[in-house]
């Protein structure tokens, strides 16, 4: 069983609080966060924090400068290292990574560490595996993988990690996880839903994410795969539609979905539960540069929305979303969380696996790869936070070292 700490952090625009949880203790240890001078962190500076790490990875919008959030995006950009908004009016071009014009160091995350693992807390964690961090207001949207626990290594490579959006989501996850009543459960069958967009340049490589997974698994005393692959039935095989997988979803103890997701936030008008998944309708997909100008009665048949998923009740041990920035969400002012990361586990799952951001398609499909070995393979298989901080360190030692491919996954609810 691994040595648990559960940190949980409370953001207001003047300060930031830090309570310390350990098996065995009466009271919690409290903090209060400073900055390097002294002076107490902020949600401000938290919030320029992701408002950077997208402007970095995802590219500013079009019309940044003429945005409400011009302002924001602005104090993004002044963040160190200082970048240019020229650099960022596209999308994360990787070859980019590693040219110095650019300036994807991710200084303005990681001079925070100091302040969000302060001193007087690090020797409360020294004997634990695993931390379950519960963030607050910004910290949402980062990767605290990312963070540093001392100069030569991450927070990622010294612990295991996983989130909850709070105490009493995360007694609801364990209630829900099938392996804390009974030691010997393993998952027995794996729905993959693949589909690619109809403007994504390699399809195949997408789609052909259930027969990698069976490939994966072969030999290994591991779950069965059914596979939902594509826009339309083909050889025989089913479409990753909508309605096929609404259908085929009793009986899967884990739901990978490998395709488009679409944060609500980012189409205009919508909202966070309009995020989504975004399938087939059993003939054809859409365009991604048209799902933004479709009306929701349009997209109805190929796009599976936060809302709908809240309605299903799943009986599943893990969720993994290999979908861009589908573990982005949105907090209401009381930290309620809204978008498909809180309708997976409001749904039933005990766990999920989501990407904060944009991901890469090679370095996600490594990880995904090798977390699917350490937790399904073996004949004693590893707990799923363990799980994925063995993926993290496959995918650095095959030289995705820059956190943009290792830290974007965030394993969400029951590490176990």
């Amino acid at each position: 069983m691994a040595r648990t700490a559960i940190l949980e952090y409370f953001t207001s625009p003047g300060n930031t609080l830090l309570f310390v949880v350990k098996p065995g203790w009466e009271t919690p240890a409290l903090v209060a966060l400073q900055r390097s001078d002294g002076t107490p962190l902020g949600s401000t500076e938290l919030t320029a924090c992701g408002d950077r790490l997208l402007a970095d990875f995802h590219g500013l919008p079009a019309d940044w400068s003429r945005s409400p959030r011009a302002a924001r995006y602005r104090a993004a950009l002044e963040l160190p290292p200082r970048v240019s908004a020229l650099k960022r009016l596209q999308p994360l071009l990787e070859a980019n990574l590693a040219i110095p014009a650019f300036r994807y160091a991710m200084d303005y995350w990681e001079q925070l560490s100091d302040a969000l693992l302060p001193e007087p807390i690090r020797p409360l964690l020294e004997d634990c595996d695993l931390l379950c961090i519960i963030p607050h207001g910004p910290l949402h949207t980062l990767p605290f993988a990312a963070l540093r626990w001392d100069s030569g290594q991450y927070l990622g490579e010294r612990f295991g990690l996983c989130y909850a959006p709070g105490a009493g989501a995360l007694r609801h996850c364990h209630g829900r996880n099938r392996a804390r009543a009974d030691a010997r459960h393993r998952p027995r069958h794996m729905l993959v839903a693949a589909v690619a967009a109809a403007d994504d340049g390699d399809r195949d490589a997408l789609e052909a994410e259930g027969e990698r997974m069976q490939q994966t698994f072969a030999g290994m005393r591991a779950p069965a795969v059914t596979v939902l692959r594509g826009a339309a039935s083909r050889d025989g095989a089913a479409p990753a539609s909508k309605a096929q997988v609404l259908a085929s979803l009793a009986g899967s103890d884990v739901l990978h979905f490998a395709c488009h997701g679409i944060f609500g936030l980012d189409v205009p008008g919508g909202a966070a539960l309009d995020s989504g998944l975004v399938l087939s309708n059993g003939d054809s997909v859409p365009r991604l540069v048209d799902v933004a100008r479709a009306a929701p009665s349009a997209r109805a048949d190929w796009f599976l929305t936060a809302r709908e998923i809240l309605g299903l009740s799943l009986h599943t041990d893990l969720v993994a979303l290999r979908a861009c920035s589908s573990g982005r969400v949105e907090a209401d002012p009381g930290d309620e969380l809204f978008g498909l990361l809180r309708a997976f586990l409001y749904a039933g799952a005990p766990s999920v696996i989501a990407s904060l951001w944009n991901v890469s398609k090679n370095s996600s499909q490594l990880l995904l790869q090798e977390f699917y070995k350490a937790w399904l393979g073996p004949e004693t298989p590893v707990p799923k936070a363990a799980a994925l901080q063995r993926a993290q360190e496959v995918v650095r030692q095959a030289g995705y070292t820059h956190p943009y491919h290792w830290s974007a996954f965030a394993l969400v609810g029951d590490w176990l």
